[in-house]
């Protein structure tokens, strides 16, 4: 297969850091700085984004797609940054998905460097240990591919996002997974009036964990606590049903002193998870 590459525009940088801190405000401001210089140049948003066009905002010269081990490398040359990305398994709708995401990642490390005109950019002093750098290259390649102003738009028209069919929709309109979706959700409050939520499980593992939820304080009232992400389901699931207890496609209805119900929704898409629904009872 041949390689898919993208040459980029001039760069144009957005604001870089003011106070020399690497936080979740730095990431997010990082991040509005891009999509203003994206609509500056390219019109108002739209989902899904485009996300290689965002790297013109961040000093990225070249994007190119070719057979890796590792799911996306940047790079660093004179004036800015190359990225590769892998290219071996796209035949999968997942795993475009996928691609999407590690490019926005990608360009979320671009944040930590310093870059000048002429010479190669250097990672910057201050930069956090890596396992901060990675934990905030993920949080901003969720705003990046869900951008606030979009999501606000979507929880206006949709009123909530707490069941499987309104994840997949949401995640279907703006070509991301349903866990980065739900984090998107999650980290916007947007659940605060609604009386039903919705987790999704991971069932790769012998234990099956908790991978993403979208539910609001509500929740505390009528559950011993709530559902924590890689935590194990059973950890959560088991005083609401008995240690004999299993959950299926039907409403199935928690004890009494809890007042839920709760079922299972397969995804259409993938065999690995699924959702659980949750509803007060009434």
């Amino acid at each position: 297969m041949e390689a898919s590459v993208h040459q980029l525009r001039a760069p144009r940088r957005a604001q870089p850091r003011k106070d020399g801190r690497f936080d979740l405000a730095y990431i997010r401001n990082r991040v509005a700085s891009m999509l203003r210089l994206y609509t500056e140049e390219h019109g108002p948003l739209s989902p899904p984004v485009n996300v290689e066009a965002l790297g013109e905002a961040c000093s990225v010269l070249k994007i190119e797609s070719r057979h890796l081990i590792p799911e996306g490398v940047i790079g660093v040359v004179p004036g800015g940054f190359e990225i590769y990305l892998q290219d071996n398994f796209l035949a999968s709708p997942a795993a475009v998905i996928r691609q999407r995401f590690t490019l926005a990642h990608e360009l979320c490390h671009t944040f930590f460097y310093d870059v000048t005109p002429r010479a190669a950019p250097t990672l910057s002093r201050e930069v956090p240990p890596e396992a901060t750098v990675e934990h905030l290259c993920h949080i901003g390649a969720g705003q990046l591919l869900i951008p606030d102003s979009l999501l606000s738009l979507e929880l206006r028209r949709l009123g909530t996002v707490s069941t499987a069919a309104q994840v997949l929709e949401l995640a279907g309109k703006f070509q991301t997974s349903p866990e980065t979706t739900m984090r998107r959700v999650q980290e916007f409050n947007s659940l605060s009036q609604s009386d039903s939520a919705v987790i999704l499980v991971n069932s790769a593992l012998p234990e099956h964990r908790i991978m993403a939820t979208c539910v609001g304080q509500w929740l505390l009232t009528y559950s011993h606590k709530t559902p924590k992400i890689a935590s194990k389901l059973e950890d959560w699931l088991a005083p609401l049903l008995g240690p004999s207890g299993t959950i299926g496609p039907d409403w199935q209805a928690s004890k009494s002193q809890f007042a839920l119900e709760l079922r299972k929704v397969n995804r259409p898409d993938a065999k690995s998870s699924y959702f659980i629904e949750v509803r007060r009872c009434v």
